[in-house]
């Protein structure tokens, strides 16, 4: 299966056009400037200035940037440990050699707050909670989401059914951002 560049690239993720800062929480910092200083912050500029400090080129990637730098196992004979660990040298590998402008953002949990789908009530809420294996900002493809399955004894079924859930909660928390 080859994949082809789409006609329009993704690159509206890396600028900076159209202020949403209105939507936008302010975030409390953990420094201040002085002691009137309550620390507020805007979250769009607090983005901006962590990007600016560590990932230069942000709005521009030139490479791939892996998040966090590197990947450490917990449990060393854990297969699923593993089977992450495996794909995470092979983007970090892949995107390397080709200089992919992506950020590649590993064991991201989530703690979504979304309108309940099976209700009538539009007011009422449910929390998606979960973790996304791999997300990756590309700057031409888009958002991309792996789930990693390592299949011990079992059935593929079983395997099949809890990775198409954890998509189904990738699809409602990309929604909701």
């Amino acid at each position: 299966m080859s994949m082809q560049k789409r006609p329009h690239s993704a690159e509206s993720v890396y600028s900076s056009s159209g202020d949403h800062s209105d939507f936008l929480p302010p975030v409390q910092g953990i420094s201040r400037l002085s002691l009137e200083d309550d620390g507020v912050r805007n979250w769009q500029e607090q983005a901006k200035a962590m990007l600016n400090e560590f990932y230069s080129d942000w709005k521009n990637p030139k490479s791939s940037y892996m998040v966090p730098a590197s990947f450490h196992l917990t449990k060393p004979n854990d297969k699923g440990q593993l089977a992450e660990k495996h794909i995470f040298d092979l983007l970090e590998k892949f995107g390397r050699k080709y200089k992919e402008p992506m950020f590649v953002v590993h064991s991201y949990s989530f703690k979504e707050l979304c309108d309940s789908i099976h209700s009538a009530d539009s007011n009422d809420k449910k929390w998606v909670t979960g973790e996304h294996d791999f997300v990756i900002i590309h700057k031409c493809y888009g958002v991309i989401f792996f789930q990693i399955k390592a299949r011990n004894e079992g059935s593929l079924a079983k395997t099949f059914k809890e990775a198409q859930s954890q998509l189904d909660k990738d699809k409602v928390s990309l929604k909701i951002f």
